[in-house]
């Protein structure tokens, strides 16, 4: 039987990662991310970010060997090494020459992150009613407060947080949940719809609310969503041995 996971799956998640990344980047004021396209490949560069993380080209196949010294030069103009995210079943002779010629050096992603696909083959089991989606901006404040916590923001103002969220939240296919408490937001997630696929990102649990299966639910019920709205893949990027990776990875 052929595999579940194919090059072809995995090169359709990078596309999805890549355009969902540009869509919510074009959204947003210029000054914070710019991107740039070569081919199929996405570069982008995250103003005051130092993680490589936020400073990456994906999308590579052998098609793209020629974009390498672009892409390369790209990166030179922000004053940032480049990094080059391949798939190794999409890497053959052209990409590795084009690679040696331009100097750049081999090295693995599994101490970074890792992808999980899901199929959504839903339903998926789910407390009802435990999950809303964030609809009204009133809301917004709460969300941000958990991301805030889950993953400490750059030094901008909450007003701007705010409005970018506001952003965000008007690009199409984009989705927004949350798990309410006593105290505002006890977890929340996002996930965006591009054709077929959808891609879970943005899952987060408030440290005093961990332990009570909360992320799960919030993934089965982001596949429950994806599946009612005609997705044939589900696609994240979550740390490796982690509890999010554990929690992906429980819906099969």
């Amino acid at each position: 039987a052929a595999p579940l996971v194919s090059p072809h799956h995995m090169r359709l998640a990078d596309q999805v990662e890549a355009q969902s990344w540009a869509e919510n980047v074009a959204a947003l004021p210029i000054w914070d991310t710019e991107v740039a396209r070569f081919g199929s490949v996405w570069a982008f560069s995250k103003l005051r970010a130092t993680s490589s993380l936020f400073h990456r080209s994906i999308g590579w196949t052998e098609d793209d060997a020629d974009a390498i010294s672009d892409v390369v030069d790209w990166f030179g103009s922000h004053d940032v090494p480049p990094r080059i995210d391949i798939c190794p079943a999409l890497r053959g002779e052209r990409l590795t020459g084009a690679l040696e010629a331009a100097g750049l050096s081999q090295c693995g992603i599994e101490n970074w992150s890792r992808r999980l696909w899901i199929g959504a083959v839903g339903p998926q089991e789910c407390p009802p009613g435990l999950v809303e989606q964030l609809t009204d901006e009133s809301d917004i404040p709460a969300f941000i407060a958990v991301k805030d916590e889950v993953w400490p923001s750059d030094p901008v103002t909450v007003d701007r947080r705010e409005f970018d969220f506001k952003m965000r939240l008007a690009v199409p296919g984009n989705r927004f949940f949350f798990v309410r408490s006593d105290e505002g937001f006890a977890a929340v997630a996002g996930m965006h719809l591009i054709g077929q696929v959808a891609f879970l990102n943005l899952g987060g649990v408030r440290a005093a609310a961990r332990g009570q299966g909360l992320q799960r639910a919030l993934v089965r019920h982001r596949i429950n969503e994806a599946h009612k709205e005609g997705a044939s893949l589900v696609t994240s990027l979550t740390s490796p041995d982690s509890a999010s990776g554990e929690n992906s990875a429980a819906p099969g």
